[in-house]
């Protein structure tokens, strides 16, 4: 370049320059109103400023402090009740050839649980067959009697030895009935052995009552008593569900308090029960027996189960669960930081009860928080950020 070009290029650029300087050039800071928000919502993004609309949506109240019971849940095991348990008996002493029912079936009156071979039914029917036989012979002598005195063949005193005989052997006849009876033959039974004579020498334990068989003590080849109890079968309509928290666990519950059951996992139907007794050396061990209807028969004996309770009363800082906001595994609320201003805010909160939730941290009594309109909020927080 030449030495005159060179001076005219030099007052140019340093005019740039200072203009640059003191402003009075093209300002290329300016950005546009978009720009303004985003850079503000980076600044404070936890922060909503809510305009006349989303106010209006908006109910706040203040952190308080009150009695709150956190809730405990106890393992179990369910039971059926004492007074609710019948046994089934044999009848007759013999050996168990084959049973019929096992435990969880539910079974009808009278229902068939197991056959016996029994040698002692045996004999008593061959009684009853002999005493059968015999009646009937006496029955037609003494008819036969009767016909030869009216026709003067034979004398009186005949007749009344004849018929001495045939109220013999009626009464031998009903003993052996009722021996039939007392060991579980039933009239159909009985009545098909007058017309066969075939003596066997099956027979049976059956169910006293309507249930679900509960015990099975016996095993096919067994040889039985009749007051051995062979089956145990219960109304689970209604059972006892047990825990045995260590000392410390749990407080012990009140005679009457009501509490919640579940059987097996803790997504099942909740079932309502009520404490019965609590066996406790000390306040906080022993046994809590709770009474729980069991329309569904859920709780078998043996099944576990939980029991879900409330622990004794403290004072805690709680806040009611309306006012929370979930987000994956935290939790937060909205803390109002001056008018119309709203900061979302992280806590750590305990087990609800009865609508609240005690906090451990985040917030402090006093502090006022959205419980109505979260959502809302939330939305506009979350506009804000795009």
């Amino acid at each position: 370049m030449t030495r005159p070009a060179l001076a005219r290029t030099v007052p140019i650029v340093l005019a740039v320059f200072l203009a640059a300087c003191d402003g009075s050039g093209p300002d290329t800071t300016r950005t546009s109103p978009g720009a303004t928000r985003n850079a503000a919502a980076q600044v404070d993004p936890l922060l909503v400023t809510a305009d006349a609309a989303l106010a209006r949506r908006i109910a706040v109240t203040e952190v308080t402090t009150a009695e709150y019971r956190e809730p405990l849940t106890l393992r179990a095991t369910a039971r059926a009740m004492p007074g609710r348990v019948v046994a089934a008996h044999a009848l007759v002493a013999g050996r168990v050839t084959e049973i019929r029912a096992r435990v969880g079936r539910n079974v009808d009156r009278n229902e068939i649980l197991a056959l016996i071979d029994s040698p002692e039914i045996a004999a008593a029917q061959q009684r009853y067959v002999r005493a059968f036989a015999a009646r009937t012979a006496a029955t037609s002598a003494a008819s036969e009697a009767t016909r030869l005195f009216e026709n003067d063949a034979i004398p009186a005193a005949e007749v009344e030895a004849r018929e001495h005989e045939r109220a013999r052997t009626a009464a031998a006849l009903r003993d052996a009935h009722d021996e039939l009876v007392r060991l579980g033959v039933d009239e159909a039974e009985i009545l098909a052995l007058e017309g066969s004579r075939a003596v066997a020498s099956r027979s049976y334990i059956v169910a006293p009552t309507q249930g679900t068989v509960v015990g099975l003590n016996v095993r096919e080849g067994d040889t039985v008593k009749p007051r051995d109890d062979a089956f145990l079968v219960a109304d689970l309509g209604r059972v006892w569900v047990e825990a045995t928290p260590a000392p410390g666990e749990a407080p012990a519950p009140l005679p009457g308090e009501p509490v919640g059951v579940r059987a097996g996992t803790p997504d099942a139907r909740e079932l309502r029960g009520t404490v019965v007794t609590v066996d406790a050396s000390e306040p906080s061990a022993g046994v809590i027996r709770v009474a729980v209807d069991n329309p569904d028969h859920v709780l078998a004996p043996g099944v576990v189960a939980t029991i879900s309770l409330l622990d004794r009363p403290r004072v805690r800082t709680v806040i009611p669960v309306t006012a929370i906001l979930h987000e994956g595994a935290r939790d937060y609320v909205y803390r109002r930081d001056g008018p119309d201003r709203y900061r979302l805010v992280p806590v750590f909160l305990g087990a609800e009860a009865e609508g609240v939730r005690p906090v451990s941290e985040g917030l402090v009594a006093g502090d006022v928080i959205v419980t109505r309109g979260v959502a809302a909020l939330e939305h506009a927080r979350r506009q804000n950020l795009q």
